[in-house]
């Protein structure tokens, strides 16, 4: 999978030990970038990142003992180079994840908030529902018993 960026990596080392330039610096940053790619390809899962991230030491490290370049500058430029690497793969996953949460989090927010409204407007609806029944239950009271007394009044005078 990342057997090819690997090479790549060798050969940039390579490269810039034929043009002279295989200083810290420069070793530190393309360690940096190779890693930064593979760590892409991978989509940051942990358990290949760690076999990535071992590989790229490791073919820096042989592609330095090659060259007659592997001292401890050089390992700590490539080491650095990798850290940092995946400290900005990290940021940017933290970053995306904090996003993905305050999205989320906005959301249900507004959810909530949309529900307490509905309950409020069903409540409200709810107690006029409510209301106009008992006055409907009240009034039909009141006919029944302002007919009832007609009729005893006009059983008890029947008498």
């Amino acid at each position: 999978m990342f057997k090819k960026r690997l090479s790549e990596l060798k050969e940039d080392l390579k490269l810039a030990k034929e043009a002279n330039e295989l200083t810290t610096e420069n070793i530190g940053k393309i360690v940096r970038n190779a890693t930064s790619s593979i760590l892409k390809e991978l989509k940051f899962d942990k358990e290949m990142t760690t076999d990535a991230l071992k590989d790229v030491l490791d073919t820096t490290a042989d592609s330095l003992k090659e060259f007659g370049e592997l001292t401890a500058q050089n390992t700590k430029a490539s080491s650095d180079g990798a850290q940092k690497a995946l400290k900005k793969e990290l940021n940017k996953k933290s970053k995306k994840i904090e996003k993905v949460y305050h999205t989320l989090t906005d959301d249900v927010k507004e959810d909530i908030v949309e529900k307490i409204d509905m309950f409020k407007a069903l409540s409200e609806l709810s107690l006029d529902v409510l209301q106009h029944a008992a006055d409907g239950a009240i009034e039909g009271a009141h006919k029944v018993l302002d007919e009832n007394p007609k009729k005893k009044d006009k059983k008890s005078k029947k008498k």
